[in-house]
């Protein structure tokens, strides 16, 4: 079970020295955010509508605390349809749901939604649902068929009353023609479909973790450090040994991947998914439906790099962070003016800025680089820090 959450492991804190990489390791941001995840199965066939009788993913009863719900699909359903996150309270006891950001979009740039929901502005929405019955926390409608659909709600779920026990509630992603068809009593489609291994490429379920930081990225230059990418160190991971080997200094690292598919991917920042009648998918396991290591690229996984540049040099430099991909990927990243914005980093374009920072002669510089990447997009992405 430890190699089933590395996201869990702590960060070795190393102390900066000239000429040293510092080491490179995630481990989980706090306060910690329950994911909810759903891009399974990924095309919305008519027979996965509500009015089918399904639902395309449903938690159990046991969603608690603050939550990240995320979702991206295509629909091919024939139809203009709706998709919606559905909050269903099983307890005789009313719930609160404090609402705290949403976003979502037709378009074919997965980060839009999280622009609108990390952009201040939206004035939080407090919810009672009664016991027994649910509601459409979010809902997105004018779906056209054969377009995209992506969309994230944060909230939280509250006890009724100051100092009562927290209450579980059950999320379910749904797509439907009529609200009038979604009913709390609707099953998951399977992990699992015969006949359509195609679909064993994407996934749903939960983690008890939506963000990922790596702490203390701290570089020392002086004038003699030449222009170009600043190693860090990380610990690949051996497939044959399934052991982690010694820290080696790496330029770019790769994120977002696991080792059976990228061998130098860092792999401590995959997170893994509970799948509802199927069980733990993650990098480091045969999880998939097809039996094989899944080809997850930890969509929706918010990254928080910090760390320092110390300039020892006379001279002033500058420090950039950016960011490729095998072939194209949605991104909301953190500008250095604290803005957020989305981009979609195209293998065709190199290289993507996404953070610069002057760096003047004899100062010590700190860092913070947000991101996260939406869906569609390849995983198995570059990160360079480089100095100019």
């Amino acid at each position: 079970w430890s190699k089933m959450q590395p996201f869990l492991l702590a960060s070795l804190l190393v102390a900066a020295v000239l000429g040293a990489a510092p080491l490179l390791k995630f481990d989980a941001f706090y306060p910690q955010r329950t994911l909810l995840f759903s891009n399974h199965p990924e095309p919305i066939a008519r027979e996965y509508l509500a009015e089918a009788g399904v639902v395309l993913y449903r938690t159990n009863d046991d969603i608690r605390g603050p939550v990240r719900a995320w979702y991206e699909h295509l629909n091919w359903a024939g139809a203009t349809i709706s998709f919606g996150v559905y909050l269903y309270n099983p307890n005789k006891n009313p719930v609160n749901i404090l609402v705290t950001g949403r976003g979502f979009t037709n378009k074919w740039n997965g980060g839009i939604p999280f622009v609108e929901l990390f952009t201040p502005g939206f004035t939080p929405e407090q919810i009672l649902v009664p016991g027994q019955s649910g509601k459409l926390l979010l809902q997105q409608d004018g779906i056209r068929n054969n377009t995209l659909t992506t969309g994230v709600v944060d909230f939280e779920v509250q006890a009724t009353t100051p100092g009562a026990a927290l209450t579980t509630v059950r999320v379910s992603f749904v797509a439907f023609v009529s609200s009038k068809s979604v009913t709390p009593d609707l099953p998951q489609i399977p992990y699992f479909i015969p006949g359509h291994s195609q679909e064993m490429l994407c996934y749903k379920g939960s983690s008890p973790v939506s963000d990922v930081q790596a702490r203390q990225l701290n570089f020392v230059v002086s004038d003699s450090t030449p222009s170009g990418a600043l190693p860090v160190a990380y610990s690949a991971y051996d497939m044959d040994s399934q052991t982690f080997l010694e820290p080696v200094e790496r330029t770019p690292f790769t994120s977002h991947i696991g080792p059976a598919n990228t061998p130098a991917a860092v792999v401590l920042d995959n997170i893994a998914l509970l799948t509802p009648g199927w069980g733990y998918i993650h990098v480091l396991a045969k999880s998939d439906g097809n039996g094989g290591y899944p080809n997850w690229g930890n969509w929706a996984v918010t990254y928080h790099l910090y760390g320092s540049v110390t300039n020892q040099g006379k001279r002033d430099r500058l420090l950039q962070f950016r960011m490729g991909s095998p072939g194209d990927s949605p991104l909301a990243f953190q500008n250095s003016n604290g803005t957020w914005d989305s981009v979609i980093v195209e293998h065709s374009q190199g290289m993507s800025t996404l953070y610069q920072t002057p760096l003047p002669a004899g100062q010590t510089v700190p860092f913070a680089i947000n991101y996260v990447m939406g869906g569609p997009g390849y995983g198995a992405l570059t990160n360079e820090f480089l100095l100019q």
